[in-house]
């Protein structure tokens, strides 16, 4: 839908939405960034996040200092197995 609708338009293009909720999707946060940066935009003032949802997410992720070792699978399973 996001190709279709930026295509579609031949010389004006208006967008009518939330800009804070826009910016999450990675393809409206790349368009809101440009008109940005192109006197393009026109509208509420909102914080635009300078990285990307997905660089955002990514570095979140990193924070969890989740441990990413591979568990050996073989491994005993648990006690109550040996019951069934």
């Amino acid at each position: 839908r996001f190709n279709v609708a930026m295509t579609r338009a031949k010389s004006l293009l208006i967008v009518v939405g939330n800009p804070n909720i826009l910016q999450c999707d990675y393809y409206w946060h790349q368009l809101l960034n440009y008109c940005h940066k192109n006197d393009a935009y026109r509208g509420v003032k909102f914080p635009l996040h300078k990285k990307s949802p997905v660089d955002r997410l990514i570095k979140d992720m990193k924070q969890l200092n989740i441990n990413t070792d591979v568990v050996n699978s073989k491994e005993e399973g648990p006690q109550w197995r040996g019951e069934l």
